[in-house]
């Protein structure tokens, strides 16, 4: 049987100040080692929505409860993949010897990446159906539902949930390289999904 997150966090111990370093560390490393500022530029450019990604900041940064939510969420998701356990394993440890103090915007900035990166694995339901068209084609229309959440993590949720699934960023496994990461800033040795 798996260990739980909740298990993992105990046996380290781990306060809510190194869960968010955690997911800080997290978010760099899944980014490539983005400034966190280019982060947010970039989930903006991918949404096409700055008004709600500027209103999913500030919800972050201003309720502590929102930001160790999304903290949270975060963590959840990437420790229910398999492929992405040990990041967790490897981010918490090492927050344990964390830095000193960062500012609320890095961490939902890491927040908000995350999320945006696991936009594609947040589905509640998918429901496919296959059609058959008088012009003698078929058709299979896939719906997907995506978990929902509240205050500042709903909308978050709902920024993501518009994207186009073709555009959404594929998942990577441990050893492989995105084969449509731009060439530039793909490393041989990530095996770190490229938005």
């Amino acid at each position: 049987m798996t260990e739980s997150l909740t298990n993992f966090l105990n046996d380290q111990q781990a306060d809510p100040v190194t869960v968010q370093h955690a997911v800080r560390y997290l978010a760099a490393s899944l980014s490539d080692y983005l400034p966190e500022e280019e982060m947010v530029e970039r989930v903006t450019e991918v949404t096409g929505d700055p008004e709600t990604v500027q209103s999913v900041m500030a919800g972050l940064q201003a309720s502590g409860t929102a930001l160790l939510a999304g903290d949270l969420m975060v963590l959840e998701a990437l420790w229910a993949d398999a492929a992405t356990r040990d990041l967790v394993r490897e981010a918490v440890s090492g927050a344990k010897n964390r830095l000193p103090t960062v500012t609320v915007f890095v961490v939902a900035a890491a927040v908000i990446y995350c999320a945006y990166l696991l936009a594609t694995r947040g589905r509640k339901s998918v429901e496919k159906t296959t059609e058959y068209h008088r012009d003698g084609t078929w058709k299979t229309v896939e719906k997907v539902e995506y978990y929902r959440t509240s205050g500042p993590l709903q909308d978050l949720g709902q920024l993501f949930s518009q994207l186009d699934p073709q555009q959404q960023t594929p998942t990577v496994a441990p050893g492989q390289v995105d084969p449509q990461a731009p060439a530039a800033s793909a490393d041989p040795q990530s095996s770190i999904p490229q938005p």
